[in-house]
């Protein structure tokens, strides 16, 4: 009986972010000023909204633990569509205009994120009492 209605709760969750994708698309055909924001960062902050209310306005158990959300589920379901509607909508004469600056970012900030916070996590384990060596 518990399980029915975990899954009559999920079930009708979906059709709540279903109904709720729908009327933001509409809105956002319909308003000529949103034109200017892809659909995936609107996508993004429902899925933010929708989240902050599962998380401090909702009180059913049941449900807050059947949309429980897995990291690796963003990794392998969510972030690949989402990149792909950026890179299918980006104008790809600007960017192979842009390309030496954009590997430039990309492979010098690459570059100065791990030296540095490889550097930063050496010392701090140096300082503690943990015994960790630099190529670890």
């Amino acid at each position: 009986m518990e399980e029915e209605e975990n899954f009559t709760m999920l079930f009708f969750a979906l059709l709540c972010v279903i109904f709720l994708s729908l009327l933001v698309l509409f809105i956002y055909n319909k308003i000529p000023f949103l034109d200017r924001f892809p659909e995936c960062i609107i996508a993004v902050i429902l899925g933010i909204c929708i989240g902050l209310y599962l998380r401090f306005g909702y009180t059913n158990e049941n449900l807050i633990t059947a949309v429980r959300f897995e990291p690796h589920t963003y990794f392998l379901l969510l972030l690949p569509p989402i990149m792909f509607q950026v890179g299918f909508s980006m104008n790809a004469f600007t960017f192979f205009r842009n390309i030496w600056t954009i590997n430039a970012f990309a492979i010098g900030g690459t570059l100065i994120s791990s030296l540095s916070f490889g550097t930063v996590i050496y010392y701090i384990l140096r300082l503690s009492s943990l015994s960790y060596h630099f190529m670890e």
